[in-house]
């Protein structure tokens, strides 16, 4: 601020001492720059909309319809504007949207008496309409983000039933530019509202001044109260979609920031694809949905634009956001304030008085700069107040500028300045005479010097008035116990590093200009910095409140400022302080917002949402990204009170709450990102009705458990099941009323309810069974099954176990195993486990398994074939097969190796995995078995003559040794016919021969006598282990024959080989073979007789 513009400030205060309260009046005008009857301009929604509103993200193209009832002008401004909402409207000099060139040219041509008469209709109506208010005041700033709704709209909402924090799991820490702004240290809690207090306890005390001046009928400057009279609220951010309670002055059109920020950069005119319609089927103007305050957009207009759109009507159908985007600079014209030398108010100046929201103004990418400041002349003029701000309180679209250097906004209402926070060109910000409560987001503009690039005094906060006791009035408060006092929630002011600057009781004992007219009416001290007790409060008048005045100074800056707490006094009153706190992950409570004091009668009903003061700081919090965290508690407000349930504060179950006697104190929690989590574990059973039992340690204690970390922790539900033998866990619920429980047993980790949350483990009585695994073929048992290795061995009484044997079983099968029986299922193939609650019930099962065994098998033979030279038979072949099988157990992959001279095919095994058939004797490598000698047959007239054995034995076929691994044996014996020895023929061997037509000469057969059995074999082998080899007749192989089974095994030695024999019958041959000779030998000379005869015939 210029120096001479400070002279100028308190010369005026000196001249002007009867003013009303410097700075907090409402300015209540520019509702008509649009042209035409107020009561028919501003659009409003229909009662019956079309369709819902626009959902953030939807295209503007796709936005559903609203029907408005009336259409916004689109005639140019006509230089109608009200001082007020009432009927009557004023003609300013800058008639017809002329520029200010042109208006003073005009001005200058009309009478002198023509222009007296309108300006003192001018002044008269606004002296009548200082009292009404158009817009409401400010919220919170934020970073360009919707603000949260806390009473139930379109967006994110704090919820009815504080209860609810929507079960959502913050996930990650609070970030370090966040932390620093909530950086502050909770003061010691002190008891709140009518107290007995001693003054001489008190420090800093300062004395009441008889001095009223905060009106109880004009609507004033409330800091953290944006609405109006009719409850329409200028916070445009709340809801992002329309509401008709929730709009700037102007057309009424504001569709919410989403489709604001959706709108083309070129887009001008009527917007065909609005949601709002007017009845006469046409669409508001896209400058209204956004840039929608009519102030902002007429000041723009004559400050920027004026000699591009001739006017206001051209500036509105024409300007687009790349229009703003090639402004640099953006200065309030103090000349053009005036509409004449007499400083009367011009259109200019109740356009930058009245607008409350700079929102559009991010599309000024390129702004450098902004002067926003006062005509203090025309301000004197207008309302008898050079002090007067304006209703400006909304910067929050300053957010995204980075290019922003120098920002002057003097004498309006801004009070949240964190849109200025992380400029890193910004080196000036001059910000005295507003609302601003906290300067510490200043301190992320790294070339922003504090105290050579800043101006921020004079501010003043004022609060909505409350209602104390009129027994803390001077003269009425003192009691036998001593003086009545009453004690008023600490007060948050924060400088550069977040920290809280101290309070003081403000008498105006220097006689300071600026605020003497609002002195505290109570005598006051301090019991803290931050806390201030007050007694001997005087009464105010019929027209004025009295105040409980505060003053703050920041020593390393020129901070410094005022708070204002209106009161009145009445019987019978009790009040709710609101504390708004931050809930850090170590528990600790940060104050995030000031105290809000909410009076009323004894046994009447507040409603803390109901209260614009509450919700906008809470508003504010959620803007700023912190979330609710469904926490109110009263008494101490302390988490860790609540949390550990010592009845020093309670959980709120509503926003409601009735007035006593006593004060209350509510403390309302928001954390960033993560909250402390404080988890307690019960165990127990729940009968039919729902009643939970807990289960008991041996001592008689309930058996519990706890976790305390914070929310972001994955905690896994089934960390916290426990073992207890007689019972089966079942599921699991969790509470955090303690009332409503909901079923969590199908979760993997505990989903996080709420910073203080219950988890009940619930089990059943239970029976438990066991299942043996036993081995056939071993006899051992192989493992015992229980609940422990099972769990679904172990049930509730009455229940069928559904422990599946075929996971046990299909593992041992593919380990080798065969199945042989199994009891723990019934004929049906359905579980035979049930827990029965009789004592007598079985709960002993089996599963009896013996080892799988594979059998491969081969067999020898040996193949004695008789022919004669011709290759003809000549006698019957003998055939022997010694068959081999080898038995490998499939679990220990063992072999034993059997043979069996009188079998062929794999043997049939026991259980154990050897032979049935007695047959089978085993054979290790080294036993020796052979197919015996056979003798070869004798065939009538013949005679051996050769033969394949390898022996070449003529008589026989010798003993063949053989082997698992020998190949088949075949041996071709060949005969030849006898020589004979008469009548110089030879017939092939003597021979009969049969003449053509006689039957031959036979031999009657006679009982052949078995031949003799060959001798053995020198040597009979043994088969490993002691077992001797036996050799059997009858033409088949030596049979292996277990004789004994030794204990141990002995070393086994060469035993000598017994051979297979044959028997040795043969064909028409036995002991009659001499006589058969005898015959044999008369007929061949009988022959021979015969033939001497015959050739003595020849001859």
């Amino acid at each position: 601020m210029k120096d001479f513009e400070r002279k100028t400030h308190y010369k005026m205060y000196k001249s002007h001492k009867g003013w009303l309260v410097a700075g907090i009046t409402v300015t209540s005008m520019a509702v008509g720059i649009i042209a035409g009857p107020q009561a028919t301009q501003t659009a409003q929604a229909a009662d019956e909309p079309e369709t819902e509103n626009v959902k953030e993200g939807q295209p503007a193209n796709e936005a559903s319809k609203v029907l408005l009832k009336t259409k916004v002008a689109d005639q140019s401004v006509s230089g109608e504007l009200t001082a007020g909402v009432g009927e009557q409207q004023e003609q300013s000099q800058e008639a017809q949207g002329q520029s200010q060139e042109q208006q003073e040219q005009q001005e200058q041509q009309k009478q002198q008496e023509e222009q007296e008469q309108q300006e003192q209709q001018k002044q008269n109506q606004l002296q009548q309409d200082q009292e009404q208010h158009v817009q409401g005041q400010p919220q919170n700033s934020g970073t360009g983000n919707s603000a949260q709704n806390l009473s139930g709209t379109e967006t994110k909402t704090v919820n009815e039933n504080p209860g609810d924090s929507g079960n959502t799991r913050p996930t990650s820490r609070m970030g370090r530019s966040n932390l620093a702004r909530a950086a502050v240290v909770t003061p010691t809690n002190v008891k709140t509202g009518i107290t007995v207090q001693n003054p001489d306890n008190l420090t800093d005390k300062v004395t009441g001044q008889p001095v009223f001046n905060v009106s109880k009928t004009q609507r004033l400057q409330y800091t953290y109260d944006h609405s109006d009279a009719n409850g329409v609220s200028t916070d445009l951010r709340v809801v992002d979609g329309y509401s008709d309670k929730y709009q700037a002055q102007g057309a009424g059109t504001w569709v919410g920031e989403t489709y604001a920020n959706n709108i083309a950069q070129d887009a001008k005119g009527m917007d065909m694809n609005s949601p709002l319609k007017y009845s006469d089927g046409t669409h508001p103007l896209y400058i209204d949905e956004w840039m929608p305050d009519s102030g902002l957009q007429y000041f723009i207009w004559q400050s920027n634009f004026a000699k591009q759109f001739a006017t206001i009507d051209d500036f509105r159908n024409n300007f687009t956001k790349a229009d703003l985007a090639t402004v640099t600079s953006i200065n309030s014209n103090e000349p053009m304030q005036a509409a004449n030398s007499s400083n009367q108010a011009s259109t200019y100046y109740y356009a930058l008085m009245s607008m409350t929201t700079l929102e559009g103004l991010q599309n000024a990418t390129n702004l450098q700069s902004l002067y926003l400041y006062p005509n203090l002349l025309v301000s004197v003029n207008t309302f008898g107040n050079g002090m007067q701000s304006g209703n400006l309180w909304d910067i929050r679209a300053l957010s995204n500028l980075s290019k922003l250097q120098s920002v002057n906004v003097t004498l309006f209402s801004v009070n949240d300045i964190s849109a200025l926070s992380n400029k890193d060109q910004l080196t000036t910000v001059d910000m005295s005479y507003n609302q601003i409560s906290d300067i510490s987001p200043l301190a992320t503009d790294k070339n922003l010097v504090i105290k050579t690039g800043t101006e921020l005094r004079e501010q003043h906060i004022l609060l909505e008035p409350i209602s104390v006791s009129s027994a803390l009035g001077k003269g009425d408060n003192v009691t036998a116990d001593g003086t009545l006092s009453y004690t008023t929630p600490s007060f948050i002011i924060k400088d550069l590093t977040a920290a809280n600057l101290p309070v003081k009781g403000f008498d105006n004992a220097n006689d300071a200009e600026y605020p003497s007219l609002f002195p505290s009416s109570a005598d006051a001290g301090n019991i803290n910095s931050n806390t201030l007790n007050w007694y001997n409060l005087l009464t105010g008048t019929d027209t004025d409140y009295g105040s409980l005045s505060t003053i703050w100074s920041d020593p390393n800056s020129d901070f410094a400022g005022y708070i204002i707490q209106p009161y009145d006094m009445a019987e019978n009153v009790s009040d709710l302080n609101v504390n708004i706190q931050l809930l850090q992950a170590d528990g600790q409570q940060l104050n995030l917002a000031p105290a809000t004091l909410i009076s009323g009668d004894v046994g009447s009903d507040v409603n803390v949402q109901a209260n614009a003061t509450v919700m906008t700081f809470l508003n504010q919090q959620i803007a700023k990204g912190y979330t609710f965290s469904g926490l109110i508690l009263d008494g101490t407000g302390l988490y860790s009170d609540w949390a550990a349930d010592n009845g020093k504060a309670t959980r709120q179950a509503s926003w409601t709450t009735t007035l006593t006697d006593a004060p209350k104190t509510w403390t309302v929690l928001f954390y960033k990102d993560v909250l402390p989590w404080n988890v307690s574990v019960d165990y127990g059973t729940k009968d039919a009705a729902g009643n939970f039992t807990p289960i008991t340690n041996e001592d008689g204690t309930s058996v519990t458990d706890k976790y305390n970390g914070t929310s972001d922790a994955q905690v896994a539900l089934n960390s916290y099941q426990k073992d207890f033998p007689d019972y089966v866990y079942t599921g699991a619920e969790t509470s955090v009323d303690g009332k409503t429980w909901t079923d969590i047993s199908q979760s993997t980790d505990i989903p996080f309810a709420g910073a203080k949350q219950a988890i009940r483990m619930v089990y059943a009585n239970a029976k438990r069974a066991t299942v043996t695994i036993k081995d056939a073929t071993t006899g051992k048992t192989v493992q015992t099954l229980d609940y422990k290795t099972n769990p679904e061995l172990r049930g509730a009484i009455g229940t069928t176990s559904n422990f599946d044997s075929a996971s046990v079983i299909d593992l041992a099968v593919a380990k080798g195993y065969k199945l042989v029986s199994d009891t723990t299922k019934n004929a049906d193939g359905t579980s035979a486990i049930v827990f029965g609650k009789d004592a007598d019930t079985n709960l002993d099962f089996t599963i009896t398994l013996a080892h799988d065994f594979k059998t491969t098998e081969k067999a020898v033979t040996e193949k004695i074939t008789y022919q004669d030279q011709q290759q003809k038979q000549v006698a019957a072949p003998v055939t022997k097969t010694m068959t081999f099988a080898t038995v490998t157990d499939q679990v220990t992959q063992d072999a034993v190796t059997y043979s069996n001279p009188v079998a062929t095919g794999a043997p049939e095994l026991d259980v154990t995995g050897q032979p049935t058939d007695t047959n089978w004797t085993v054979y290790k490598d080294g036993d020796q078995l052979a197919f015996a000698a056979v003798k070869n047959p004798t065939v009538a007239g013949m005679h051996v003559a050769s033969t394949t054995d390898p022996a070449k034995d003529l008589t026989q076929t010798t003993a063949q040794a053989v082997t698992p691994d020998s190949a088949d044996v075949a041996v071709a014996v060949t005969y030849a016919a006898d020589a004979t020895t008469g009548g110089g023929g030879d017939n092939g061997g003597g021979a009969d021969i049969v003449k053509p037509g006689k039957e031959p000469a036979t031999t009657p057969k006679t009982p052949a006598k078995k031949a003799k059995t060959p001798d053995k074999v020198a040597t009979t082998p043994k088969a490993k282990g002691g077992q001797a080899v036996v050799v059997t007749n009858g033409g088949q192989g030596a049979k292996v024959q277990q004789l004994a089974t030794p204990t141990k095994q002995v070393q086994s030695r060469k035993a000598p080989v017994k051979l297979a024999q044959s028997k040795t019958e043969l064909p028409q041959t036995n002991e009659q073979r001499g006589s058969s000779l005898a015959l044999v030998g008369l007929a061949l000379l009988g022959s021979l007789v015969g033939l001497a005869g015959w050739k003595k015939r020849e001859h």
